[in-house]
Order: structure tokens, then sequence, then C-alpha cells
């Protein structure tokens, strides 16, 4: 975050529209909440550091799977009509 806001000072361009996805979400969360006077607004997309719970069976189906097929109980948890999870 300090390397961020560094850059943002450096350019000189005073507030700006923060923009991120996933942890980059985060960063802009953490740069919003350090810096106020560099964020002009926050756009974020399923960002990171929201939730006070990570769900470990969801990313640890993802980093075991060996085909498609092992990852489709985690898609579905991802979808509020499980039928739209298709092979």
């Amino acid at each position: 975050v300090a390397i961020v806001a560094d850059f943002l000072r450096a350019l000189d361009l005073g507030p700006v529209n923060l923009v991120g996805r996933s942890m980059g979400g985060g960063v802009c969360i953490a740069l919003a909440a350090a810096h106020p006077d560099l964020a002009a607004s926050l756009t974020l997309l399923a960002p990171m550091g929201l939730g006070a719970q990570i769900n470990a069976d969801y990313l640890s189906t993802f980093a075991t799977a060996q085909r498609r097929r092992d990852v489709e109980p985690a898609l579905r948890l991802l979808f509020a009509d499980e039928a739209l999870v298709t092979k």
C-alpha cells in the first residue's frame, strides 16, 4: 500500500478513482483507509478482505482438483441457482 501511495503522490494527480478486483480490491480498500486524501472513489469487484472468514473447503477444492467434475461442488457455491453449473 505504501508503494502505491508513494507512486500516486509522485504523479501528483490528487485524489484518484481506485478500481480493483480480488487482491487489487483489497489494496484499494487499504489504500483508501490509510490515505483517504488519495482516493476520490472506490470501485470494487469481489474484493478480498471484506469477510471475517475464508472458506477453506472452497479453496481446497480448487487446489486439489484433478478433473473438471472435482471443481463442481465449489462452483455450485458461486451460483444462486446451482442448476446453472453444468459440464
